[in-house]
């Protein structure tokens, strides 16, 4: 949460649907910044090249169960 405070072109994205990674907090700091992609691993791949491609900072989280 930290870091998304300080870095406005931090986006994250969550294919996590129990909150283990604990990316959900991160909707506090920026609901805009905060993109919850459930369990479609291949959205969560492709939408952070893609912010990468434009420019953001992603960070992407999935469970491993």
């Amino acid at each position: 949460m930290a870091l998304g405070t300080g870095r406005p072109d931090l986006v994250v994205l969550d294919a996590d649907l129990g909150d283990s990674t604990r990316l959900g907090r991160f909707r506090d700091v920026d609901p805009q910044r905060f993109f919850q992609v459930f369990a479609a691993g291949e959205l969560l791949a492709g939408a952070a090249i893609g912010f990468g491609v434009r420019g953001w900072t992603a960070i992407a989280g999935a469970s491993g169960s």
